[in-house]
C-alpha cells in the first residue's frame, strides 16, 4: 500500500501554498496586496488590475471569471481520468459509485465552462492554466494509481481526490462573488457538492485503514 506515498508527496504545506498561489492568481487573498487581478493578453500589452476585472463582452463575464474556467477545467479532466482509473481498478461498490458521480457531474461543468471561454472571446488571455493549481496529481502519482490495485488502489484514490476536491473548492471559492449569475451558480454547486463528497471520501477512507 503506497497511501504514504501520496501523502508525502503533497504535504499541507505544498498544498497552502498553492492554494495561496491561486488566490492570488484570481485576487481574492487579503495576503496579495491588492483584490484584483492583473493579466497579460495574446498581443503582450499589461492592463491594471482594474481593467482586467472589468465585464467584457455581451457574456459579461470578468476576466477573473474566464480565469476560474481556464484553470477548472483540466482541473475537472484531471478528475475524470481519476475516476475512470477507480471504475477500472477498484472493486469496492462505494469507491467505484463515488468515482462514477464525479465523472457523471464534472463531464456537463467543463463543457459549461469551455462554453463560457469560447463565449467571452478571451480565450488564452491568462496564460498557461496549469500552474499551481492545488490538489492536482503529479504524473508519477497518476502512474501509480494506474498500476494499483485492490484496497492500495482505493487508499490512494481518495487520498489523493480528497486533496483534489479542496483544491477545486479553493478555486470555486475565489469567485463564489462573481457578477456573473452562471459563474457564481457554479462555484456555489462545486463547493456544496465536493465539501460533501470530502466529508464522504474521508469516512470511507477511515473505515478502510
Amino acid at each position: 500500500m503506497r497511501a504514504a506515498h501520496l501523502i508525502s508527496a503533497k504535504p499541507r504545506t505544498l498544498r497552502l501554498l498553492a492554494a495561496a498561489t491561486l488566490a492570488c492568481a484570481l485576487g481574492v487573498s487579503a495576503g496579495c496586496g491588492e483584490d484584483r487581478v492583473t493579466y497579460t493578453p495574446a498581443h503582450g500589452s499589461h492592463m491594471s488590475g482594474n481593467e482586467s476585472e472589468e465585464s467584457s463582452g455581451a457574456a459579461d463575464f470578468s476576466h477573473k471569471d474566464i480565469m476560474f474556467a481556464e484553470m477548472m477545467i483540466p482541473h475537472h479532466e484531471q478528475a475524470i481520468t481519476m475516476s475512470d482509473l477507480a471504475l477500472r481498478n477498484s472493486t469496492d461498490a462505494r469507491v467505484r459509485a463515488l468515482a462514477m458521480r464525479i465523472k457523471t457531474a464534472q463531464a456537463p461543468e467543463i463543457a459549461l465552462m469551455k462554453s463560457w471561454v469560447e463565449e467571452s472571446g478571451m480565450a488564452g488571455m491568462h496564460g498557461p492554466a496549469d500552474h499551481a493549481m492545488a490538489g492536482m496529481l503529479s504524473d508519477a502519482e497518476i502512474e501509480e494509481l494506474q498500476s494499483a490495485t485492490g484496497r492500495a488502489f482505493d487508499t490512494l484514490f481518495l487520498t489523493g481526490m480528497i486533496a483534489h476536491h479542496q483544491g477545486a473548492v479553493d478555486m470555486a471559492k475565489a469567485v463564489a462573488a462573481s457578477g456573473n449569475a452562471a459563474v457564481a451558480k457554479l462555484a456555489a454547486s462545486i463547493i456544496s457538492s465536493q465539501t460533501a463528497e470530502i466529508a464522504e471520501m474521508k469516512a470511507l477512507l477511515s473505515e478502510l485503514r
